[in-house]
């Protein structure tokens, strides 16, 4: 038989099969549905590679930030937080302070669960020196959620186990919504598209993680007794305690900073209190900045109630250095310790 012959036959059997599905209503349905669902696969395998080839193709903005923090961080002195931490501490004045470098490796509107996933990743790469953790005026508190936090992180699932662990505690189906490749970037596309252009770094200041603010707060200083103070969040506390323990069990030294706010100091954060209480415990130093009168009394420092503009960030950044400095120990010991897998 040759090769025309054969193409023919089989032309002709795959017409009669397909004749045999029309005539039957329910075989038809079912091959239309499943060639559909195969398109729809397909187009989301497609799409969700070209998405993720972009993902971490960034050269600036949040995307470049926080891939920076999970994967390519090297400095021996990280700065982790929320806003607090991308406003208000700058790591140039610890590099020239302490003589080491240093990478602020916050992210806005992001607490202790991604704090400590971000944590996990960075430890299964090196152990820095030094970490410093600014604790948010609601660090601990119920009033923050954490599906932002998991979100953000879904495009290092797959390759992180030490992340997917973290994230599977909050979102059990996770492993299921992730059949789709296209899950983890939506509503990621435009931020994707700028991310990868060199117009992207205009858009906004950042050095080294640090995120400078140049506004100056007009409004006077907030009654502490007016603040809703929330109840606190008791997954939150354990994650704290987690992210203090993984610190000491890899030997870092870990500095905790209350950063202030611009609110008399008859307030008292739930959060703060805490948080100082869990590090007393732990023999963690605890450098709280919430009421220091050097800056509360100083309104230009401040870019809204909640953070400090450049001039404030540097001011603080200074005086944590100085905190740091006093433990002159920590200044003579191995820099981080890089981990070869």
């Amino acid at each position: 038989m040759n090769r025309s012959s054969f193409i023919f036959n089989f032309k002709l059997v795959l017409k009669q099969y397909l004749e045999k599905i029309k005539r039957n209503r329910f075989y038809y349905f079912l091959a239309k549905a499943v060639l559909l669902v195969s398109i729809v696969v397909l187009m989301d395998a497609a799409l969700g590679d070209v998405m993720h080839y972009y993902y971490f193709k960034q050269k600036s903005g949040w995307i470049y930030e926080t891939n920076y923090a999970v994967e390519k961080s090297t400095e021996p002195l990280l700065i982790f937080g929320s806003s607090t931490a991308t406003h208000d501490c700058e790591p140039k004045i610890f590099e020239s302070q302490l003589n080491i470098p240093a990478y602020n490796v916050g992210k806005d509107g992001h607490l202790i669960y991604y704090e400590y996933a971000v944590l996990k990743a960075v430890l299964k790469r090196y152990h820095p020196k030094i970490i410093i953790l600014v604790f948010d005026d609601d660090e601990l508190s119920q009033n923050q959620v954490f599906s932002s936090f998991v979100a953000t992180l879904l495009p290092y699932y797959e390759t992180h186990p030490e992340i997917r662990v973290v994230m599977d505690s909050k979102d059990e189906n996770l492993k299921y919504k992730l059949l789709s490749k296209t899950y983890p970037y939506n509503s990621l596309i435009f931020t994707i598209l700028m991310g990868t252009t060199e117009a992207n770094k205009k858009r906004q200041v950042i050095v080294d993680g640090y995120v400078p603010l140049f506004k100056k707060w007009k409004e006077k200083i907030r009654d502490g007794k007016l603040h809703t103070n929330h109840p606190l969040d008791s997954g939150k506390i354990a994650t704290y305690k987690l992210f203090v323990q993984e610190c000491i069990n890899s030997g870092i030294n870990l500095f905790v900073i209350a950063a202030p706010i611009f609110m008399s100091p008859n307030y008292s954060s739930n959060s703060v209190i805490a948080g100082q209480i869990i590090a007393k415990e732990y023999g963690v130093k605890f450098l709280d900045f919430s009421k220091d009168t050097s800056i509360l009394n100083h309104q230009e420092f401040f870019a809204d109630m909640a953070h400090l503009n450049n001039v404030g960030a540097s001011f603080l950044s200074l005086k944590v250095a100085d905190s740091i400095k006093s433990y002159s120990s920590l200044l003579t010991e191995p820099s981080s310790v890089l981990i070869t897998r």
